[in-house]
């Protein structure tokens, strides 16, 4: 074996043993952050969306508001006196609390596994990324042929 395999080898050993716990340590914490992190923009997103349906358009949001509050009664005459009545009782839609809470309930239902599959999806991430690393910087491979080696020889077969 020459001198150079045997280096390679060695800081190999070094290198994976390195990679897999900064891997564990790393992947587990940013995992959960960044999937926490995301969790928290999801909420922020849907619930704004409600939030500033409401405050945009409230005509629109009004006339729907009322539409469903008389969407059981058959009767037109009954229909025209249960909308004068609730027109003249409740002058604006409410604040969406009902909806806003139903988004918040489900971020929370869905958030521990969320969290399960960041424990598991990030080490996993940060592990390839150190692979990836070896092989490029330190095996020297050519970034194009290593990453899409497999879609490069699938388009050869294809042809």
């Amino acid at each position: 074996m020459t001198f150079k395999i045997v280096l390679i080898f060695i800081i190999s050993i070094f290198y994976f043993c390195g990679a897999f716990i900064w891997a564990l340590v790393y992947g587990v914490l940013g995992g959960i952050i960044f999937k926490f992190a995301g969790s928290v923009k999801d909420w922020l997103y849907v619930s704004g969306n409600y939030i500033r349906q409401w405050k945009r358009y409230p005509k629109r949001s009004y006339e729907k508001y009322l539409t469903e509050l008389l969407s059981e009664i058959k009767n037109l005459s009954e229909y025209i006196y249960h909308e004068s009545l609730l027109k003249r009782q409740r002058k604006t839609q409410p604040f969406p609390f009902f909806s806003v809470f139903n988004v918040t309930i489900v971020n929370l239902a869905i958030l521990p596994f969320r969290l399960i599959s960041s424990i598991i999806d990030g080490p996993m991430i940060v592990f390839s990324d150190a692979i990836d690393f070896w092989k490029i910087h330190i095996l020297k491979k050519d970034p194009w042929q290593y990453r899409y080696a497999d879609w490069l020889s699938e388009a050869e077969n294809n042809l």
